[in-house]
Formats: structure tokens, C-alpha cells, sequence
């Protein structure tokens, strides 16, 4: 319990003073959902990883990315794949990331691993025996926004 606290407070402090991929962010109308996915997510680290759960005693990628994102009123498609082409969300830059983006992995058209982006460089995501954590991006991922943040 005390390491869930320290984690979430740890992520908290790292968010608050992380400026976003590009540009400094700007307030919108939505800042409710915006800062607010990826916080949330954090105070799940290290809960476990099992291939098609959805929280909150366990995830897998989407399972995630697709609880933070409920908690705050935006349905999101089940797996990985299905958010990537949903309608729900469009693509951008990654100069232009910010905090809550949704972040793919794909081959060949399909996405096979998501994540949120919680900025500088980093994305909360779980997809090993490691279970739900904090890790640098890596390769050459798509990112893309829910439509109803703009």
C-alpha cells in the first residue's frame, strides 16, 4: 500500500513539472480528461500484467489505456488494434504529443502494443511479467489523440 502511494505521489511530482513533447501545453475546455488518464493510470503501477484484463487488479496494454480513459468518460475500443482504427481518435505528430495521447505500436497496419504518453519522452504501458510502469518510448511509434480533445 505505502509503495502504491509513493509511486503515485512520485508520478504526481514528475507530471506536474513535465512540459509536453514540442511545445508548452495549453489550457483547454477538456482538461478534466486531459492530465487526467495518465495520472490515474500511474496509481496502478505495478499492479500485474494478464493478457486480456481490463483493471483494476490487473491489466494488459489496452485493458489500460482503455480503464484510464472510462474513468474519465471516453470509451474506448477493447484491444490495442481497434483503438488504432477507431474513429475515436486521430493521428498527430509526435512534436505535438501531449500528456493522455495514446501511443501504437504497429506492423504492417495492425497495432500490436498501446500505451498513454505522460510526456517527456515516457509513456505508462505493461505488457510483460513486469506489469504497469513507466518506461522511455522506444522505436517508432504512432500517436494519436481522441477526437474530443483537441
Amino acid at each position: 500500500m505505502l509503495k502504491r502511494f509513493m509511486w503515485t505521489m512520485l508520478a504526481a511530482l514528475i507530471l506536474t513539472g513535465v512540459p509536453a513533447v514540442g511545445q508548452p501545453e495549453q489550457a483547454e475546455a477538456t482538461t478534466s480528461v486531459r492530465h487526467g488518464a495518465a495520472v490515474l493510470a500511474t496509481q496502478y503501477h505495478g499492479r500485474p500484467y494478464r493478457m486480456g484484463a481490463n483493471g483494476p487488479r490487473a491489466f494488459d496494454c489496452s485493458g489500460l489505456v482503455r480503464f484510464a480513459y472510462r474513468r474519465h468518460g471516453l470509451s474506448l475500443p477493447r484491444t490495442a488494434n481497434a483503438m488504432y482504427h477507431s474513429r475515436k481518435l486521430r493521428n498527430i505528430a509526435r512534436g505535438k504529443a501531449r500528456r493522455d495521447d495514446v501511443v501504437f505500436w504497429v506492423s504492417g497496419g495492425n497495432a500490436y502494443h498501446v500505451g498513454l504518453y505522460l510526456g517527456g519522452n515516457r509513456i505508462i504501458h505493461t505488457g510483460d511479467s513486469r506489469g504497469v510502469r513507466v518506461v522511455k518510448i522506444w522505436g517508432h511509434p504512432t500517436f494519436k489523440r481522441p477526437r474530443a480533445l483537441r
